[in-house]
């Protein structure tokens, strides 16, 4: 089974072939092995932002990647994201394959 890695990259490969510009949003917590605690997120940081932030047809992106199987969800603070996203403008939802990004995008 595909993790949530292997499907991230297809996705991000896919984008690229295509040239949709993208980049890979990294802001998971790090842990500092010698205070045995998770740095804590810049002031102005927001939870829940999408795994891929491009741009399409010159509106914003926002991809959050999820697991196939077994399936993984998005918490609530990445729903509550990708519907403030869409309810502005911009285009943004879940994908677990490229099949979703295709959909996504054809939605948007």
């Amino acid at each position: 089974m595909a993790g949530e890695n292997e499907v991230l990259q297809s996705i991000a490969e896919y984008l690229w072939y295509n040239k949709i510009f993208f980049y890979r949003n990294g802001n998971t917590p790090v842990y500092q092995p010698d205070t045995k605690r998770y740095r804590a997120m810049p002031k102005w940081s927001m939870k829940g932002v999408s795994d891929i932030v491009g741009i399409y047809k010159g509106k914003p992106l926002y991809i959050e990647v999820k697991k196939p199987k077994p399936k993984t969800y998005p918490s609530q603070e990445q729903k509550d994201f990708i519907e403030t996203v869409n309810k502005e403008g911009g285009i943004a939802f879940v994908a677990r394959s490229i099949d979703d990004v295709i959909a996504g995008l054809k939605r948007g």
